[in-house]
């Protein structure tokens, strides 16, 4: 990420977006561990109203197109890739 080129904010996410739903399977599955986070959008709406609404339910998908465009390459192709190689031990 030290570039001369780069300045100002860049959005530093993965080239491949992943919904929540799939985050938390690949989560569940990788650590071995039920996933049990779900939560109806009925009930997320009556609990926390706009506000749960706008953080947790809509969807933005944003793109690394800085990163790509001044030669940033990803160590890993996809999430479950990162996340693996990040729980490895050295």
């Amino acid at each position: 990420l030290n570039h001369p080129d780069a300045h100002g904010p860049v959005n530093l996410v993965s080239p491949q977006p992943i919904r929540n739903i799939e985050l938390t399977k690949v989560l569940a599955q990788t650590l071995k561990r039920p996933a049990l986070c779900h939560m109806p959008a009925f009930a997320v709406k009556a609990l926390f109203g706009e506000m749960g609404e706008l953080l947790l339910l809509s969807s933005i998908r944003v793109r690394p197109t800085r990163l790509q465009a001044l030669g940033y390459t990803f160590q890993n192709g996809d999430f479950t890739a990162a996340l693996q190689a990040s729980l490895q031990t050295p």
